[in-house]
């Protein structure tokens, strides 16, 4: 089965290594990094293939035939990793 985004949404696949930041109000959230496996027809900043850093509450997770595929929105994605040795 293949999964497609639609509109400004992207498929990504999760990196095990995850980072923590700190808040304006100090309060921790979870970083992650992914990979963006595919993209909707109306993304514009990345591509598939590219390297992301977002907050894990920040996306949608789909569970379908026991395999998870995790959504976010273009305009959840914090940044684009140029230099992936993170």
């Amino acid at each position: 089965m293949k999964l497609s985004p639609l509109f400004k949404n992207c498929l990504i696949e999760i990196h095990k290594s995850s980072f923590t930041a700190m808040s304006s109000v100090d309060e921790k959230d979870q970083i992650e990094k992914a990979t963006i496996i595919s993209v909707g027809d109306e993304v514009t900043a990345v591509k598939e293939g590219d390297v992301i850093i977002f907050k894990d509450f920040e996306l949608d997770v789909i569970d379908l035939d026991g395999k998870k595929y995790y959504i976010i929105n273009e305009d959840a994605i914090k940044c684009l990793v140029t230099n992936t040795t993170l």
